[in-house]
């Protein structure tokens, strides 16, 4: 689970396969079975998933995994609207707290490749009202920052997104989880608000421990 949520899919691969090996109970499989098969579509292995997905479906897996599987390999085929369709389906389902979490950042991906950022974002504000997941977070200040872009520099929409996306990175920060990344992003939302001191506190900060040129 590690290894998925770090999206290191190919060994998320061998771990939930070793995992359903050590098992003979079908009922104890089936708890690792559709994560198996959704980090083998993410994997790129797509053909496999399919047919693991066929060979388990008399054993018992819900119809509503399924068809959160099916979304998954909708994504992977790209067909990002047919996915979002299916995923808004789920949604109104009564869906376990991780299932629900597991579709709506789905969801999320699907909408940031169709630029669809409204769409993103709120999939995204709703998976961080269930969980204050790290990486849900980060998601989250990036779509914001994607959303300012779309407006002009300096007007008051570009400032309101703007805002959303440095409160995200505070959090990240104060809560001593922020990434390289993360703290740039936080500098760079600082700079375009003009807040202009503690852009340089965070980028001399940065200077310390790294050499990366755009600190620069």
């Amino acid at each position: 689970e590690c290894y998925f949520d770090y999206e290191d899919y190919e060994n998320a691969v061998i771990s939930f396969e070793e995992a359903i090996q050590c098992l003979e109970n079908n009922n104890q499989k089936l708890v690792y079975y559709r994560d198996y098969i959704v980090s083998l579509v993410r994997n790129g292995d797509k053909d496999k998933a399919v047919e693991v997905l066929t060979e388990i479906e008399d054993l018992g897996i819900t119809s509503t995994d399924i068809e959160l599987i099916n979304a998954e390999i909708l994504v992977f085929d790209k067909k990002y609207n047919k996915a979002i369709e299916k995923i808004d389906l789920l949604c109104e389902k009564d869906l376990d707290k991780e299932s629900k979490v597991h579709i709506l950042v789905l969801g999320s991906e699907a909408a940031k490749n169709i630029r669809n950022t409204d769409k993103q974002i709120n999939y995204l504000q709703d998976a961080i009202e269930i969980t204050e997941s790290v990486s849900i977070k980060r998601k989250l200040g990036n779509a914001y920052m994607i959303k300012a872009g779309e407006y002009k520099s300096g007007s008051s929409n570009a400032k309101k997104w703007l805002k959303e996306a440095k409160e995200c990175y505070v959090d990240l920060s104060n809560k001593s989880y922020a990434s390289f990344n993360d703290c740039l992003n936080l500098a760079i939302c600082y700079r375009a608000l003009e807040e202009y001191k503690d852009s340089i506190k965070v980028l001399t900060e940065l200077e310390e421990n790294y050499t990366d040129y755009r600190i620069y």
